[in-house]
């Protein structure tokens, strides 16, 4: 059973929307990436239940080295107010990933690789590759935040 929703355009005329799937689009998993990257709220990341809370600082393809000593690059990674580092991977239904183990490998590889960063490091990944001060960092990526010293500790 299909699911339909109606959407209201704010000048009294009512849509129909009907779930599609990407792939019956013509469209890949780039595009689901490029997507959430401009609309990170379509991830539903901030409640009370996560603790979670943007805004959010927003980067793509990071290159990390495992601790095997590949390189390896989350489709999306984004460091939030809340102080939480959040990395998404992106895969349409029906990828034959999904399926097995590979998923799971890739997240505990990122989880382990960004785990084995020092301060230094971390700053260096989130800055470009480019020396900086994690709290300057912080600074600079959320400019309103009252307390950034605060936040780079968390």
């Amino acid at each position: 059973m299909r699911m339909t929703i109606a959407v209201h355009d704010g000048q009294g005329d009512i849509g129909l929307w009907q779930p599609t799937a990407l792939r019956e689009l013509g469209k890949d998993e780039s595009y689901l990436e490029a997507t959430l990257s401009r609309t990170p709220e379509l991830l539903c990341l901030e409640s009370r239940r996560t603790g979670i809370y943007g805004p959010f600082a927003l980067f793509n393809q990071l290159q990390l080295s495992s601790p095997q000593g590949r390189t390896i690059s989350p489709d999306i990674t984004l460091l939030t107010a809340s102080g939480d580092v959040v990395i998404v991977e992106v895969k349409l239904f029906g990828n034959p990933e999904l399926g097995d183990r590979r998923v799971i490998a890739q997240a505990i590889d990122y989880v382990a690789s960004l785990s084995a960063l020092d301060e230094d490091g971390m700053a260096r990944l989130f800055n470009g590759g480019a020396r900086t001060e994690w709290t300057e960092l912080v600074r600079r990526r959320f400019v309103e935040e009252a307390d950034p010293e605060d936040l780079a500790s968390t």
